[in-house]
């Protein structure tokens, strides 16, 4: 798997990989009291980066204006298990350390809420 990257808001970053921060959670909340996560059992990632600052894959989450880059060969080499819908989103069924992130794009995005022609920030 080439890329792996997981959009988010950057408000939600410091909850991410602040300070004492566990990385990224299965619907973004610890699991309760029975083992469960909150909302979504897996962590949503793109196996496309962003390309012309383009958020790929049709994510269309309003208000994402970040990517975070995972490594999938750590991640497979720590006994991951990234499963691939037939609409190519990987999912990954458990929470992910900080250590498993390479790096953090933000993006900008026009005028518009659209997420369809945000662009990278240099």
């Amino acid at each position: 798997m080439p890329a792996l990257a997981h959009h988010t808001k950057t408000e939600l970053l410091e909850q991410i990989v602040g300070l004492d921060r566990p990385g990224l959670l299965p619907g973004g909340k610890p699991q309760d009291e029975h083992g469960r996560w909150a909302k979504r059992a897996q962590i949503y990632c793109s196996t496309v980066l962003l390309q012309g600052g383009v958020i790929p894959d049709k994510f269309r989450k309003r208000n994402i204006d970040c990517c975070i880059r995972l490594d999938p060969t750590g991640l497979f080499d720590a006994g991951y298990q990234i499963f691939v819908s037939d609409a190519g989103v990987a999912l990954i069924g458990r929470d992910v350390p900080v250590e498993f992130i390479q790096n953090i794009t933000l993006i900008r995005h026009h005028d518009s809420p659209s997420t369809q022609n945000p662009l990278q920030l240099h």
